[in-house]
């Protein structure tokens, strides 16, 4: 991993003090999934997300918010818990455990669209709603190259037709 290599270990130290998850307003929140928090597991499928369901329902507010796939998902108990608003847009049932994946703002890992995404939660009237944001993914993937990050980092940003224009601007750096 990238970040273990260039953290000081005083900014280690200060990452692992943090909390594994914490609540917000209606929800929990976490990097991951809520089992095994040290394995940073993904939650990605209804088997993945079953583990965090079952520790989602020991909770008075049984929802959790999660990144880690970088991928916009809904998983939940009941299936009847979820109603759909429209397209991007739900109501949670109150008590009936859902976990929700985010996405990313940065790293989008969607094929079909490289937007960031991100989610907004109204807990007051259980409704989530999943957005989608344009930037510049060129000059973001740029500047991963300039800063000396992993390279699939900045590859999976361009849309297939931006490649070649990524590894143009690649080259010409390259070669001054």
């Amino acid at each position: 991993m990238h970040a273990v290599k260039i953290l000081s270990n005083r900014d280690m130290d200060w990452l692992l003090a943090q909390p594994y998850w914490f609540g917000i307003p209606g929800a929990i929140v976490a990097h991951a999934s809520l089992d095994d928090p040290n394995f940073f597991n993904y939650i990605e499928d209804q088997e993945s997300a079953d583990p965090s369901l079952e520790l989602l329902a020991k909770f008075s507010d049984p929802d959790g918010f999660f990144g880690h796939t970088h991928i916009q998902q809904v998983f939940r108990s009941n299936p009847g818990a979820v109603e759909w608003l429209g397209k991007d847009k739900f109501y949670i049932d109150d008590g009936e455990p859902c976990a929700v994946t985010v996405g990313s703002v940065g790293q989008p890992r969607e094929e079909d669209n490289r937007k960031a995404c991100w989610a907004i939660w109204d807990p007051e009237h259980r409704i989530v709603e999943f957005r989608r944001t344009d930037y510049d993914r060129l000059k973001a993937a740029r500047s991963i190259v300039d800063a000396g990050l992993p390279l699939d980092s900045a590859i999976r940003l361009p849309e297939p037709e931006e490649m070649q224009i990524f590894l143009q601007g690649c080259a010409d750096n390259a070669n001054p």
